[in-house]
């Protein structure tokens, strides 16, 4: 399924890319269960994040989303982050996430 979506959005050769992936949660008759794929490169999650984002991939998609997964400390953290990380983005300066720590051109700032 992973690859089928992924190479749907025109990626070439994915099988490489995809390290594991698996189903989470408990089946249910009226929906089916997330997916969780590991991932080799960080730059071809990034571009396939992006791609499922842009208006074409939302369209091939089809409702299907893909989405980065936080441990649950990282996701409130990044979603108390996101009103400092669109203002710095929207200034041209490099923004990044990553384990709970959000940083703006390479300097690390703390979020309240």
């Amino acid at each position: 399924k992973i690859l089928d979506f992924i190479t749907s959005l025109g990626f070439e050769d994915v099988a490489a890319e995809v390290e594991n992936a698996h189903r989470t949660g408990k089946k249910r008759d009226d929906k089916p269960r997330p997916i969780i794929a590991k991932l080799y490169s960080r730059p071809f999650k990034r571009r396939l994040i992006q791609a499922a984002k842009s208006a074409d991939g939302k369209e091939i998609l089809q409702g299907v989303r893909i989405v980065e997964d936080f441990t649950p400390s990282d996701f409130n953290a990044r979603k108390k982050a996101l009103p400092t990380m669109r203002k710095a983005y929207e200034d041209g300066k490099k923004v990044r996430f990553t384990k709970g720590k959000l940083f703006i051109d390479g300097r690390e700032v703390s979020v309240a």
